[in-house]
């Protein structure tokens, strides 16, 4: 049940009570006055047979009840009689004289068409002088007195009063109802009041001692709540909040765990290029290059360690802007088959070296829509990945691709020593190296799948690796098809605007 709902219960619920509690007290009024607790229907007629006249009303009835009693026949007199009605008239009265069944006067506003049957029967011995009648469902109140006159007809006067039981209710035990209401009102709320705080704020007070602990720091106490309504969804939502806020915590640490991996990182692999050429230098300075030929030679290594050292820097330099997207490509149409042979060549001599052999298993022409320059980067890093991972035999690298509708699968495997299968989930991490040892010379710096990686996102794209140890290694990654009415890829972060676009 929803807390819209229970609070909806809740005030029907009161108002119901209170409107019973308020019926109760009225019918408990009536039955005190009236000495009757099961006719409530008689009511209004008891109340206002005991109500007491006021002190002119008894006079006026006195003297009506003397004149009755000493000068009857000045009853039948109509000057005494419209004397008489103004006098009750004055008083909000009303006069009726009856002598057996007819009606001698009856004042103007108490002229009913049913009087003789409405007004009660002649009674000699004045035992019943006070009680109220309903005539056309209204209620009066009457002082009767019966007598004889002269001529031994019985004679009646009857003093009525036309009443309103709400009215004269409310103005007699008026401030007394509305402050048994009021209190009743306020007792109720206070009970609804304690329910709420007892059954629902009490759990969004838990909810705000769940939301400290979280504030605190404490994200491993889990927001707990079983129920369907607002509160629990609530609950769960600060659930959700709070795992992924933890979620968002790890991954931080993480970050920061990779960070100062990285700077251990590049710290190594910079300092061995810089010491190697530092102790070449020292080498010349110390003479120990006495010849010219080592000293060609020892010039030469220190040249190619200041390449390698530029290299590994450009390559910081790259994957620190491609890692915060602030890379700008530039895509063109490129024929896939050809550019594939062109990448590989600029490895002619190194797979050369290596005794290799590269198998074309693909030579359908297609186009796809890359950044040449960034994405022969993958490519050569994929074939120095393999060339730095062979084994003692020769080296074979099968090249090949798949056409799908939207992209092209390029796929690049060799028969080198493989990855075993705890390293396989983190070889496109940056600079995690297979080999421990972090030896340049055999493993690279551990930086080049990890760009090839975001190369290849950057041309949303994806790129898997699949090996087994001792039985070689495979990388596939895709690559967006050039489509001449599809022009998504200009507007890529990080691209350009096509002006370089180039058939």
């Amino acid at each position: 049940m929803t807390i819209r709902v229970k609070l909806l219960w809740s005030y029907t619920i009161m108002l119901v009570i209170t409107l019973t509690i308020q019926l109760s007290m009225i019918y408990l009024i009536a039955a005190i006055i009236t000495d009757d607790w099961y006719i409530y229907k008689n009511f209004y007629k008891y109340h206002f047979a005991v109500k007491p006249l006021s002190q002119t009303e008894y006079r006026i009835a006195e003297e009506l009840k003397k004149i009755a009693t000493d000068q009857p026949e000045a009853l039948t007199k109509a000057t005494v009689q419209k004397k008489w009605d103004k006098l009750v008239e004055a008083q909000g009265l009303g006069l009726i004289i009856r002598k057996k069944q007819d009606i001698l006067f009856s004042s103007h506003s108490y002229r009913w068409s049913n009087e003789t049957m409405a007004l009660p029967p002649y009674e000699p011995a004045n035992l019943n002088v006070r009680n109220s009648l309903f005539v056309n469902g209204r209620l009066f109140s009457y002082l009767k007195y019966d007598f004889v006159f002269p001529d031994q007809e019985a004679g009646s006067i009857y003093l009525l009063k036309e009443r309103n039981p709400i009215a004269d209710i409310m103005t007699t035990y008026g401030p007394v109802i509305a402050g048994a209401l009021f209190l009743l009102l306020v007792l109720t709320n206070v009970f609804f009041n304690y329910f709420l705080s007892r059954k629902v704020f009490a759990r969004l007070k838990g909810l705000e001692h769940s939301t400290r602990r979280i504030q605190a720091g404490d994200l491993d106490t889990p927001v707990e709540s079983t129920e369907v309504d607002e509160i629990g969804q609530l609950c769960r939502a600060f659930e959700d909040m709070r795992i992924r806020l933890k979620e968002t915590i790890q991954i931080r640490l993480s970050y920061e765990q990779s960070r100062k991996e990285l700077i251990s990182h590049i710290s190594h692999d910079l300092k061995t290029p810089i010491t190697s050429i530092k102790g070449y230098i020292e080498g010349l300075q110390d003479g120990v290059a006495n010849t010219p030929e080592k000293q060609a030679k020892y010039l030469a290594t220190i040249k190619q360690k200041a390449e390698d050292l530029n290299q590994r820097i450009e390559d910081l330099f790259l994957f620190s802007k491609l890692d915060l997207e602030q890379y700008p490509y530039h895509f063109q149409s490129t024929l896939l088959p050809s550019y594939l042979r062109a990448c590989f060549q600029e490895m002619q001599m190194e797979l050369l070296a290596q005794n290799a052999e590269v198998i074309w298993e693909s030579e359908r022409e297609v186009e796809v829509y890359v950044d040449r320059d960034q994405m022969k980067r993958v490519i050569l890093n994929i074939i120095q990945n393999s060339i730095a991972y062979r084994k003692e035999e020769s080296l074979i690298i099968h090249v090949g691709y798949d056409v799908k509708e939207d992209d092209v699968l390029v796929r690049i495997s060799d028969n080198g020593q493989g990855i075993s299968e705890k390293d396989l989930p983190f070889v496109l991490d940056q600079f995690y190296r297979v080999e421990p040892s972090r030896n340049s010379n055999s493993g690279g710096s551990g930086i080049g799948l990890a760009i090839a990686k975001q190369i290849v996102e950057g041309h949303d794209g994806q790129i898997k690796v699949y090996s087994q140890w001792q039985q070689g290694t495979m990388i596939s990654f895709t690559l967006p098809r050039y489509m001449p009415n599809r022009h998504d890829f200009h507007y890529r972060k990080g691209s350009s605007d096509g002006k370089d676009f180039d058939h």
